[in-house]
Formats: C-alpha cells, sequence, structure tokens
C-alpha cells in the first residue's frame, strides 16, 4: 500500500479510524512499538495527524511532495516515553539475570576446578602404576625362569623313580614285598639294593596313595618299566591280593605339570588318530602311525602343532 503522505510503499504502518487514510509509522509521526502499545481500542479510533486531527482551515499535507529520503524511512520516528519506559523494562529484566549467571559460571569454574583435581591425581596414579609394572615385567621374568628351573630340578629328581597306581592300602604292608611280588610277576628281578628308597605319597583330590619307587639309577628303573608295560595288564589278584580285581599301572614318576601335559596329550592324539603315546625318561612322546617319526610334547606349543 502507499503512504497518503508520503506516496512511498511500506508494508506496515496505521490507519485513521476518520478519513480511512493509511501512514507509515515515520508520518503518522509514531514508532512502530509505540503503536503496538495504544492497545486494540486506540488504534481503532486513532486519527491521522494531518487531516482530522488538524484546524478544518488548515490545508491538507501535499499529496505529491518528494519521495522521502532513506534516512527518514529508517528513522525510529520521536522518542517516546512509552518506548524509553519498555527500553528500560527490557534492560532492568537482563540484569536482573547478571547475579544468577554470576552465580552459574562461579559453579561451572568450581566444578571444572574439582574435575581437574581428579584428573591430575588419575593422572598421577596412572603413573606410578606404569613404574610399577614396568618394574614388575623384570620380576615376572625371573619368576618365570624360577618356575622353568623348579620344573626341571623336580622332573630330574623323578628320573630313577616308578608311579605304581592301584594297589590297595592294607595295614601293616611291606612296600618291599609288593614290588618283589611284581618283580616276579613281570618276570625282571631285582635286588633291594637296588632301590634307593620306596614310600605312599598321597594322590591330590583323592584318599588313594601311590607307591613310589626310586631306584638307584635310571637304567634299573627304565629296563623295570619296560618288562612290566610289555605284560600289558597286571590286576591286584596277580600279585596276591583277594576280592575284586583291580588294574595296577606302573608308570614314569612326573612332576603335576607335566601329568596334565600328558593328559591333554592323550586326548587330542585321540582326536587326531595318534596310534602312539608313550612315556620315556620323562619325555611325552606321540606317533601318529607306524611309519611316522616320534615327535616328543614338551609343553602346550608343541601339542597345538599336532596335525
Amino acid at each position: 500500500m502507499k503512504c497518503s503522505a508520503c506516496a512511498l510503499d511500506f508494508t506496515d504502518g496505521v490507519h485513521c479510524a476518520s478519513c480511512g487514510s493509511d501512514y507509515d509509522f515515520a508520518c503518522a509521526n509514531l514508532t512502530e512499538i509505540g503503536y503496538r502499545k495504544l492497545g486494540a481500542d486506540r488504534r481503532a479510533s486513532w486519527k491521522c495527524p494531518h487531516r482530522c486531527r488538524a484546524s478544518l482551515n488548515s490545508p491538507a499535507p501535499p499529496q505529491n511532495k518528494s519521495p522521502a529520503p532513506a534516512n527518514k524511512i529508517a528513522s525510529a520516528g520521536p522518542v517516546t516515553l512509552e518506548a524509553i519506559m519498555a527500553k528500560l523494562t527490557n534492560m532492568e529484566t537482563k540484569l536482573a539475570a547478571i547475579p544468577q549467571i554470576q552465580t552459574d559460571l562461579r559453579d561451572v569454574k568450581e566444578t571444572c576446578e574439582f574435575y581437574g583435581a581428579k584428573i591430575d591425581s588419575l593422572t598421577n596414579n596412572m603413573s606410578i602404576m606404569e613404574k610399577r609394572i614396568n618394574n614388575l615385567e623384570p620380576m615376572k621374568e625371573d619368576l618365570a625362569t624360577t618356575k622353568d628351573n623348579l620344573e626341571r630340578e623336580m622332573t630330574q629328581s623323578r628320573y630313577n623313580n616308578v608311579e605304581i597306581k592301584g594297589v590297595p592300602i592294607v595295614k601293616s604292608e611291606n612296600l618291599f614285598e609288593i614290588v618283589e611280588k611284581i618283580e616276579n610277576f613281570v618276570g625282571y628281578n631285582f635286588p633291594r639294593s637296588n632301590i634307593n628308597y620306596i614310600s605312599r605319597v598321597p594322590v591330590h583330590g583323592s584318599n588313594e596313595k601311590n607307591i613310589i619307587v626310586s631306584f638307584v639309577n635310571r637304567y634299573i628303573k627304565e629296563e623295570f618299566l619296560a618288562t612290566a608295560r610289555a605284560k600289558k595288564t597286571i590286576l591286584t589278584t596277580d600279585i596276591g591280593y583277594h576280592g575284586e580285581s583291580n588294574r595296577i599301572f606302573l608308570n614314569d614318576h612326573l612332576t603335576p605339570k607335566l601329568k596334565m601335559l600328558l593328559t591333554k596329550t592323550k586326548k587330542l592324539a585321540k582326536d587326531k588318530n595318534y596310534l602312539y603315546v608313550w612315556v620315556k625318561f620323562s619325555k611325552i612322546h606321540v606317533r601318529k602311525s607306524d611309519t611316522s617319526r616320534p615327535q616328543v610334547i614338551n609343553s602346550m606349543n608343541d601339542l597345538n602343532k599336532l596335525t
């Protein structure tokens, strides 16, 4: 629409209730904010100052005046008390929020400082732990070496030993006589002087006690074991025990670690169709067929290589 005063196009302005003319805010001597605050009734009854509120003899404002300069369009018009009060109210509202903002910022700062201290403490603790872990690495290697040495010494100390499993415990039994009965049954005899010591030892997780025979040298032990294994089966009734007939087993006296490895080797050999698993000189051997070469199993790594 066009302003009745300056004849310029505008999109928002005021309407005279008396003459029906339309004016932009600048020509109506109003600010947009001031006009909005008049209320619906006052806006509906507003009269233009150019025609309706002027004297009847006053000439009407010229309709063909030259276009208003650009700064007039951008002008906010005359300052009114209502506009000033509105700005002050708006400023007071913004200023009222400043203390709360300051409090919030102070809280944020304190929170950051708190967690900053926590992070510093955590970083320091991590640094201490890293130093301790680094110090533990040599100890870990030393411990592994010590375990290997201990396992080797335990194995060597059992080179001359035979473990006999399945012989019932009888009160006042004579272990030398039991061994002699086994000797007679398998057909390999030796004097008692070839035995360094003989005793029963508890079996972990069981009430049984196996017989450990320690020979003075490994060769007698190996020949005795080989002869006993050639017999295939030895029963308790074969050496004079009455009642239920149970099988007796003669084996190398292995360490707990080697016993566990032997159990796993037997299981895997069965799964992979290996024909033979045996122990000689405290070493575990496997062979897949009669024509294949024997393999020595010293660790789980060797076991994992079986195909």
